[in-house]
């Protein structure tokens, strides 16, 4: 037991919360930049924001309050260093201070018994006298007293007018970086609602030689909403599409091994609205020509190189590859091209004499695997390539 009150107490310490717009420190570390909106108390270590607005209402009344007028809902707490983050900002509310307020648990037919708004379980409480109530009222609200000795939760009669709490996400996305074959991103909280004023990006780069395939599997955002897809690695590159509300595609296509998402959340999403997910695969590109070098070409190319290049042409075409240059070392380092399992080409070693060389696949993709060891390095290769008809 006294490990664990040491343990509560040095996590109240180091709990770090700031007023929005204010540098006002509550006994602890504080901050000029928080990312709520002014007036709410920001939990630095919660990455949580919370308002109790000037007004006494009832719970539903309330509970609609925290979600359409605040962008948040009904506090839910938890657990132990929540309750005492939001116990400072509560017993700094002269207004309020001799009123218990509303807060976001319900009554839940399954264990643990009691669920917060936001759909998780109560798996931490604080009731009055360490007394769990009756869980058998479905309709039952809840209440929180900061009156000594009477701190805690309690039952309460939902049409009394009482001050309330309302908590939200803090407004903050770090970028993402994913350097993946296949993946998946969302927005922040998602499948809950997204928070809100945020601008959230997400870096994708998938191997070389393929282009970014993105599908949307749902996209559930407000009208003041976007989501802007960029061909390339920044938001400085050219933009493929800019998703809203109303928009119907589902698939976009970088041109490239690169693709960017930005999401801009607006005020107004509230906890209506869920937010987006979308998968992403790295895919070969359709195409119907085309050129290829060794890494460097033509100066001499990198030791230990291994790298694998597929090609992909329309159905109903063949790849017609054309090499124009072959230089390398005499059989340690090798270009082979490969239709399916069958070996078209393998060349390694000084073959201007036998360029240009053409070969042709029998369907619509080609691969060409690379590989070249620590040794002598030459200047390599160069090849083109076009997408062949087949006749008949």
């Amino acid at each position: 037991m006294k490990s664990f009150l040491v343990s509560v107490l040095t996590l109240t310490l180091c709990l770090s919360v700031v007023f929005g717009n204010s540098s006002e420190s509550v006994n602890v570390i504080g901050s000029t930049s928080a990312p709520c909106p002014p007036g709410w108390y920001y939990a630095i270590d919660l990455e949580q924001c919370y308002l109790i607005p000037n007004i006494f209402l009832k719970f539903d009344d309330a509970r609609y309050y925290c979600a359409n007028d605040a962008g948040g809902s009904l506090v839910s707490v938890y657990d132990a260093v929540e309750y005492y983050a939001v116990s400072v900002y509560f017993q700094q509310q002269t207004f309020v201070q001799a009123w218990p307020a509303w807060i976001g648990l319900r009554t839940y037919p399954y264990s643990p018994y009691f669920r917060w708004l936001d759909r998780h379980n109560a798996n931490y409480t604080h009731w009055i006298n360490g007394t769990a109530p009756a869980h058998t009222d479905a309709n039952a609200c809840f209440a929180w007293s900061k009156a000594k000795p009477n701190d805690g939760w309690f039952i309460s009669d939902c049409n009394l007018q009482r001050p309330f709490i309302c908590k939200r996400h803090a407004a903050i996305c770090p970028d993402v970086n994913i350097n993946a074959s296949t993946g998946a991103i969302s927005s922040p909280n998602y499948p809950g609602s997204y928070d809100l004023e945020v601008a959230c990006v997400y870096h994708i780069s998938v191997p070389e030689g393929h282009i970014v395939q993105l599908s949307f599997n749902l996209v559930g955002i407000d009208p003041y909403s976007n989501i802007t897809i960029y061909d390339g690695p920044t938001t400085n590159s050219r933009i493929l599409e800019l998703i809203s509300s109303s928009s119907i595609q589902n698939i976009v296509e970088s041109t490239s091994n690169s693709l960017t998402v930005q999401f801009f959340a607006s005020n107004y999403g509230g906890a209506s609205y869920i937010g987006w997910s979308a998968t992403f695969k790295a895919i070969v590109p359709v195409t119907l020509s085309g050129s290829l070098t060794s890494p460097k070409y033509p100066n001499p190319y990198p030791d230990d190189d291994d790298k694998t290049y597929k090609l992909n042409v329309p159905l109903g075409y063949r790849v017609l590859v054309t090499i124009w240059d072959f230089v390398t070392e005499e059989r340690s380092d090798y270009l082979v091209f490969s239709d399916d399992s069958d070996t078209l080409l393998e060349w390694a070693g000084n073959m201007t004499s036998k360029v240009p060389k053409s070969l042709r696949s029998h369907n619509n993709t080609m691969d060409i695997e690379w590989s070249a060891d620590g040794n002598t390095n030459f200047r390599g290769w160069n090849l083109t390539w076009v997408a062949d008809p087949i006749w008949g």
